[in-house]
């Protein structure tokens, strides 16, 4: 009996010895995240009120900006924030409203820093959580440094606080069927502005900083992507007058997936009304793929192909699984700047090149479900298309062997020769045209999601009001929007550069609110809108001409994925 209670013994002890992890962040995706506050504030030790808003944002995969080096390994994102204060009012419901987008660029490390590159206040966690390079057991502990931005007078002033956080894995589990990691963090808030750690750019009247955290962590098991964060606060600042102001209650941050789309089915319909792009001068890739090669070449390209399948636990998303490929003809393209074999000399890829543009091919590719299926699966046979392209969209399944004979190829390319001609016969042509052959108005594929950039809008002079004869290109794009009734619209003006910046901007911004405000008018919730202005700072064409003017005076629309 002793000889077996031992040989347990050791078999527990060896189990454990190797059950050893080691987490390092792999985001591949773009996602929302909200974050929750509930702070008791108290001014002067008196009690002030609740402290309760939601800072709500859509951070979309995106590359390294010009001539910044960056590692393979390194995850860029662009950020888009916007504060949702209480929304109800003696019990009444208030309308969302159409948001104004706070930007952000930053990019992510395998062991989980943050490296500011954009930097607004948001997002307000960064670095947090880090990852040791260690493998871990249950009860292991490790230290990382972060930072916070915070803002307690609500100025508009964010300082940013060092922190230095004592890490503890608790082990794994499942969480809404997902397999995560939870992660213990306890810190403690030590800010002095004459120290060594102040932040120049702060908020100079915050003289000290003091207080508590302790959170509960869980990150994706196969990514090291925080998906939950419930932080339990209670912080103190001084300031300069003599204000003492207490923070006390939870700060929540969640993460979310943007509902599924019928993504086909969005460009057929946005190639009714506009062009395809030909290359942009950002680096965007058009979207020819879905238009000119029938789905079947496709799945020949991606025979050995490597897939993830990625199911999402929680959020919009409601648990719809998306698959995800991790290499594109046997050829790893995580990194987001490798070629896709055998792609680069076919006619649609014969638009003007940018560094990073293809990686940005592969990551449509993934958006679409192209060459991916679950891994280890056999092959599937692919999904048949309706005859308006209302299903199977986003359902190409990973086949072995598949090739351009397959039956459905005939019915695709019927289909195409009636909604895509157009496009087919500008193939080699570069987007520096007016567009005019279709209301002039161009569509692609980015990472955040399919954009249509609408070109020459007709506004009063120097006002963000649309002028009537624009009626009916509005009707047209609203009408496409309703095809993603659940999905979020980026919404960003452009002006033309005329020497006057500051007021190039704000018309920027007007003009984008107004557009917004146009399409929710045409049956578009408010609240799915997200705007933005560049004022002139990201012109399509030569500012030195009427023509380039009129292509610079544009609203491009995202639809976020």
């Amino acid at each position: 009996m002793k000889r077996i209670a031992l040989s347990v013994l050791v078999f527990i002890f060896a189990f454990s010895a190797f059950s050893q992890t080691k987490i390092s962040y792999a985001g591949d995706s773009s996602y929302k995240m909200v974050e929750r506050t509930n702070l008791r504030r108290y001014v002067n030790g008196k009690y002030s009120g609740l402290t309760s808003h939601e800072v709500h944002s859509f951070i979309s995969r995106s590359f390294a900006p010009d001539g910044v080096r960056s590692l393979r390994s390194d995850r860029w994102y662009d950020g888009n924030f916007f504060v949702q204060e209480e929304t109800l009012r003696n019990s009444v419901a208030t309308m969302a409203g159409i948001y104004e987008a706070i930007p952000s660029v930053f990019k992510i490390s395998a062991d989980g820093k943050m490296t500011m590159f954009q930097d607004n206040g948001y997002p307000t966690f960064r670095s947090f959580p880090t990852y040791t390079t260690q493998q871990l057991k249950e009860g292991d502990s490790w230290k990382g440094e972060g930072e916070r931005a915070v803002d307690p007078m609500n100025k508009g002033i964010f300082t940013r606080i060092p922190i230095l956080v004592l890490y503890t894995f608790a082990g794994s589990e499942t969480y809404k069927g997902e397999n995560v990691y939870r992660i213990k963090a306890i810190w403690q808030t030590n800010y002095l502005f004459s120290n060594y750690n102040s932040d120049p750019k702060g908020d100079s009247t915050l003289k000290k900083a003091l207080g508590g955290h302790k959170a509960d962590i869980i990150v994706r098991a196969s990514t090291g992507e925080a998906i939950l964060i419930s932080d339990n606060v209670d912080e103190s600042f001084f300031y300069a007058d003599g204000t003492k102001v207490d923070l006390k209650g939870t700060i929540t941050m969640f993460t979310e997936y943007p509902p599924a789309i019928d993504h086909d089915k969005l460009i057929f319909a946005l190639n009714r009304i506009a062009k395809v792009s030909g290359s942009d001068p950002q680096g965007a890739k058009p979207v020819r793929q879905i238009l000119g090669e029938s789905p079947t070449s496709y799945v020949a390209k991606a025979e050995t192909t490597k897939v993830a399948e990625k199911t999402v636990g929680s959020g919009s998303a409601g648990g719809s699984q998306i698959a995800s490929a991790k290499g594109i003809g046997g050829k790893q393209s995580s990194d987001w700047g490798e070629k896709v074999p055998g792609l680069e000399d076919s006619k649609f890829a014969q638009e003007e090149k940018t560094p990073g543009s293809e990686g940005q091919n592969s990551l449509s590719r993934q958006k679409r479900g192209i060459g991916s299926g679950k891994s280890g699966d056999k092959a599937e046979k692919i999904t048949d298309f309706d005859e308006d392209f209302g299903s199977g969209g986003d359902k190409i399944a990973s086949t072995k062997g598949a090739g351009p004979s397959n039956k459905n190829a005939a019915k695709w390319k019927e289909k195409l020769a009636q909604t895509s001609k157009t496009s087919q016969d500008s193939s080699s042509s570069a987007d520096t045209s007016s567009g005019t052959d279709k209301n002039n108005m161009v569509f692609e594929e980015t990472p955040a999601g399919i954009r249509l950039s609408v070109r020459d809008i007709k506004f009063k002079a120097d006002s963000s009001d649309v002028l009537p004869g624009e009626k009916s290109r509005l009707d047209e794009i609203a009408e496409v929007l309703k095809l993603a009734p659940n999905s979020q619209f980026l919404i960003e003006g452009h002006t033309a550069a005329v020497g006057k910046p500051a007021g190039e901007q704000k018309l920027s911004e007007e003009r984008a609110k107004n557009i917004a405000a146009e399409l929710a008018r045409r049956g578009i919730p408010a609240a799915n809108f997200i705007c933005k202005g560049h004022g002139g700072n990201k012109p399509i064409a030569s500012n030195s001409t009427s023509e380039g003017r009129a292509q610079n005076r544009r609203v491009e629309i995202t639809i976020l994925e």
